[in-house]
């Protein structure tokens, strides 16, 4: 615990500078209730404890003065129709508050808790956490270490134009190989969608030339929408057979770069180096009251429960006899020990 005494020197008014610190909250004439014209200077980013005798204003200060201030300049930031819902909050009886921050309060009362109850759920702040991790979260790839991304066309083509200026390549999408019966039938499908190459392993082939493909196909295979240079003046073009590759391909897209090798890009959030796919983030994902953002472990409760061997038999040199299981050594034991002697005993263990 930090922060100064607010009886001694800073207890009594001092003229405050024109151009105050930001690093601490500034109370000038402090009048609230029972507070006798108190000035103070709480510092930020710590944990300040406010301690006296019943009766002393600690409730006055923390509640009546710092955090009814804080919500009056909040309720004031609503607009006049935002405000029409809320209930009156009126300012506390202060010359001057200065860098006053969003302020919560915890009741002063114990309601009603249950397993899942913290702290963020008491002040509700872990719904705003939820918010905020959902809309700037990021997420990462357990397995790589590595930020799984989404692209839309725009960021695709933003990427090649930043790291393949001038570079040739193909735009492709997946497609399932198909059985060898089916590769007419397979074939004859493309040519009526208005497509033309394909690629097959290291190959590329030509469908106006071939009737079958070959007997070792790789599973996806990829056809080929488009070749081009990256370039700034075909980004409409990079555009237009990328979205194409999108939809065709389910959410993927392979931009196979001459002389670099492939890039993926999914729609979905995907790891770049394995292939791992995670859905998109949503509040619900960092509830721990949801099945889906709980731990499968702990079920959302945060205890799991672990056997310690050397709490169970902290003393190794004794035998089961002298009682080597602490937890039935105890009276509340008494009839496990027994029975665990007993089996010993018939079984021939040595006690």
């Amino acid at each position: 615990m930090v922060g100064q005494p607010i009886i001694g020197a800073i207890a009594v008014p001092n003229p405050l500078d024109s151009n105050p610190s930001r690093d601490h909250l500034i109370v000038e004439g402090a009048r609230q209730n029972n507070l006798k014209n108190i000035s103070l200077r709480i510092p930020h980013n710590q944990v300040t404890a406010i301690t006296g005798v019943s009766g002393s204003g600690k409730s006055s200060l923390a509640f009546d003065t710092l955090f009814a201030e804080g919500q009056w300049r909040y309720v004031e930031s609503l607009s006049t129709y935002a405000r029409m819902f809320l209930d009156k909050v009126n300012r506390p009886d202060v010359d001057r508050l200065i860098n006053v921050r969003p302020a919560i309060a915890i009741e002063q009362k114990n309601p009603i808790r249950t397993a899942r109850s913290t702290v963020g759920t008491t002040t509700e702040i872990a719904d705003l956490l939820r918010l905020l991790f959902a809309k700037v979260g990021h997420p990462v790839c357990p397995d790589c270490a590595v930020e799984a991304r989404s692209f839309h066309p725009g960021s695709v083509v933003d990427d090649l134009l930043t790291h393949c200026t001038d570079a040739r390549v193909m735009i492709l999408f997946p497609v399932a190989a198909p059985a060898p019966k089916q590769d007419q039938a397979f074939l004859q499908s493309l040519l009526l969608r208005g497509y033309s190459r394909l690629q097959c392993g290291a190959g590329i082939l030509d469908l106006h030339e071939i009737q079958t493909l070959p007997a070792s196909r790789p599973d996806p295979l990829h056809v080929i929408l488009d070749r081009l240079v990256i370039r700034e003046d075909n980004r409409s073009r990079l555009v237009e057979a990328i979205e194409t590759a999108f939809r065709e391909g389910e959410g993927l897209c392979r931009v196979e770069v001459i002389d670099q090798g492939p890039r993926t890009y999914s729609t979905s959030f995907r790891c770049q180096q394995c292939g791992r796919t995670f859905e998109p983030i949503r509040p619900v994902l960092f509830s721990f009251n949801h099945p889906l953002g709980a731990c499968p472990e702990c079920k959302g409760f945060g205890n799991i429960l672990r056997y310690d061997p050397d709490l169970v038999i902290p003393d190794h040199s004794k035998s089961l006899a002298q009682g080597a299981i602490e937890p039935w050594s105890k009276p509340s034991g008494d009839w496990w020990q027994k029975q665990l002697l007993l089996s010993m005993k018939r079984r021939g263990v040595d006690l």
